[in-house]
């Protein structure tokens, strides 16, 4: 577990094929997330050596940037320098990612809601529960 020792992230979201999750995965080990862009339009990577994006044109993903930065910039804030103490599966898609701040981050990749006491997490989503 390299969480609190050292930052890391894992591929670009535009160079991969499941952006859902691709986002959660990144939240349950607390990777952080990044984008590949270029101010060039996205038919002048068909003739360059870039190869593997879905888009990687500035313009075309702004949006998606600007929706992920205040929900995960508050999480990655709580857990900035933290360890991970514990990893756990708590259903079947359900997994838990504990701090030694206390902080949790319960991943919810199935398709049901998961209910844990007052907390419910929508398919496909996460919550973060602060100490």
């Amino acid at each position: 577990v390299l969480h609190g020792y050292v930052e890391y992230s894992g591929v670009a979201l535009n160079a991969t094929n499941n952006y859902d999750t691709a986002i959660l995965k990144a939240v349950e080990t607390g990777s952080i997330l990044k984008f590949a862009v270029c101010a060039k339009p996205q038919e002048a990577l068909k003739t360059s050596e870039v190869q593997g994006y879905y888009t990687a044109e500035f313009q075309q993903l702004r949006d998606d940037i600007a929706q992920l930065y205040p929900r995960l910039g508050s999480y990655y804030a709580a857990i900035a320098g933290a360890r991970i103490t514990d990893h756990r599966q708590l259903d079947t898609q359900v997994w838990e990612t504990v701090y030694e701040n206390g902080t949790r981050a319960v991943i919810n990749y199935g398709e049901t809601v998961y209910a844990e006491g007052n907390v419910a997490i929508q398919p496909r989503d996460f919550a973060v529960l602060l100490k």
